[in-house]
């Protein structure tokens, strides 16, 4: 249980040492982003305009040249134009005389061509007139290279499609062209990414696949002063969490998936194997009960996933492995798991690919106060027959065998009886001292942990097979186990 107040509640052993520093990751750079370049258009060079003074002697019908023309031969007069680059000066020329001082009635200068130059109606400045149809088809061209560049790069980008519809819709075609296209041609980038995001399957994503089917059965549990997790295992309202978590109160509010809260009872708890139900109304609500894995079929090494309130944030998931199982800790049956564990992770359950669930987080080995990777689960059998017995208002017992044990001789695998006590279930199925234990229904006994947790894991009352070595021979021997009570 996480209570903001406290460091660590699910802390069982503390060191001294200190957790190493986090490191931090820089971020990626960002990727340079596309801009697309506007054209540009360089201007014609300016043509510069020289003021010609008027001769003056001109009669009104003599008509002014504006256009200064090269003479034949050596001007009399050349025009002076401004040295500087102020405004530009021109000699007028001697009256009845050009520009460069030939008579006006002389014959235009060779390499011209029309009749009466000088004297006729000189031609219409043709470059004032000219250039502005010019400038502006080159901007006209300009601008449509422009727009057919968009055009093709947006036609690239989409697929075809933008294109299409502009082309459609300057030519006015129908609309009903487009599906045709797209009947016959392969379905654009965008497309694909929204089809393959909203339908994608969770084929390849075993621990999604395992959250989606655990979620709607974790729940989160407030305190008050703190903040827990539990896991529906009845539709009738009943929850499995950790006695720690709900301490001694009789009361919690308790929050589903989707949001909605109300109010649970606490039913019962066992602080022996720290289990506890609790109880809510399951009227107008569709509860969904988790499924209970079988815990002689629990693995090292499979994927394994918690799901619970860490630090108050509640349906958080994290993956790992399942570390070991039969794990003994404060004498209770645990499974060990590297799925991170955190303060609020607790009463909240572990779970298979199947999500299925094989645990009830509980404790946590840290020398920092935050998961370290080394977390413990109560085994979902012993928490179960705890369950069961706290709802059937019984005081909850645990199987007893009735041995003390210790290593096997000469480094042997096995747990070596050392005594074996009077009317207990060992006594009565033939159990002597020197015997070791190998095996319980079957599964491996590596010592004595072994043996208790595999002990424990069973229902009072229920029937077993014991495989012992006795001078060096191989004996099955059957029982039926008692209860500590």
């Amino acid at each position: 249980m996480w209570d903001p107040s406290q460091k660590d509640d699910d802390t069982p052993w503390s060191a001294p040492q200190s957790s190493p520093s986090p490191t931090s990751t820089p971020a990626a750079p960002a990727e340079p982003s596309a801009a697309r370049t506007p054209f540009a258009m360089t201007p014609p060079p300016a043509v510069p305009v020289v003021d010609v003074a008027p001769p003056a002697a001109q009669a009104p019908s003599a008509p002014t040249i504006t256009t200064p023309r090269p003479a034949p031969s050596a001007p009399t007069a050349p025009p002076v134009l401004g040295a500087a680059l102020g405004a530009p000066s021109v000699t007028p020329p001697p009256p009845g005389r050009n520009l460069a001082g030939a008579p006006l009635s002389a014959a235009p200068p060779a390499g011209l061509s029309g009749t009466g130059f000088g004297n006729a109606e000189p031609p219409a400045a043709p470059a004032k007139r000219r250039r502005w149809p010019l400038a502006l088809l080159a901007l006209f061209t300009i601008a449509a290279s422009g727009a057919l560049s968009w055009g093709v790069a947006t036609y690239v980008n989409d697929n075809n499609e933008p294109a299409v519809a502009t082309e459609a819709a300057a030519a006015g075609t129908a609309a009903t062209a487009q599906p045709a296209m797209e009947d016959t041609t392969t379905p654009t980038e965008p497309s694909i990414t929204s089809q393959s995001t909203s339908a994608q399957s969770l084929e390849d994503e075993p621990f999604a696949q395992a959250a989606e089917i655990i979620r709607p059965s974790v729940v989160q549990l407030n305190l008050g002063q703190g903040l827990g997790t539990g896991v529906i295992i009845n539709e009738n309202g009943t929850i499995l969490t950790a006695a720690h978590v709900v301490g001694t109160n009789t009361d919690v509010q308790v929050t589903f998936a989707d949001g909605s809260s109300t109010a649970g009872t606490v039913v019962g708890t066992h602080e022996p194997t720290d289990v506890a139900v609790v109880r809510v109304d399951p009227t107008g609500r569709n509860l969904v009960a988790a499924t209970l894995a079988d815990g002689d079929n629990v693995r090292v090494g499979q994927l394994a996933v918690a799901v619970g309130s860490p630090f108050g944030f509640d349906q958080t998931v994290t993956a790992g492995i399942i570390s070991a199982v039969d794990r003994i800790v404060n004498q209770v049956s645990m499974v060990q798991t590297d799925a991170p564990i955190n303060p609020g992770n607790s009463g909240g359950p572990l779970i298979n690919l199947q999500g299925e669930v094989v645990g009830i987080n509980d404790l946590i080995f840290t020398e920092s106060g935050t998961s370290a990777g080394v977390g413990f689960a109560i085994s979902i059998d012993l928490a179960v027959i705890i369950a069961d017995q706290i709802i059937a208002g019984v005081e909850p017992q645990l199987a007893l065998l009735g041995v003390s044990t210790g290593p096997a001789a000469d480094g042997a695998r096995g747990a070596q009886v050392g005594e074996v006590v009077a009317g207990s279930a060992a006594e009565a199925a033939g159990v002597q001292v020197g015997d070791v234990v190998i095996a319980l229904n079957d599964v491996n006994t590596r010592g004595s942990a072994d043996l208790r947790a595999q002990v424990i894991d069973q229902p009072p009352g229920s029937d077993i097979t014991i495989t012992v070595l006795r001078n060096g021979e191989q004996v099955d021997l059957q029982a039926t186990l008692g209860s500590t009570g």
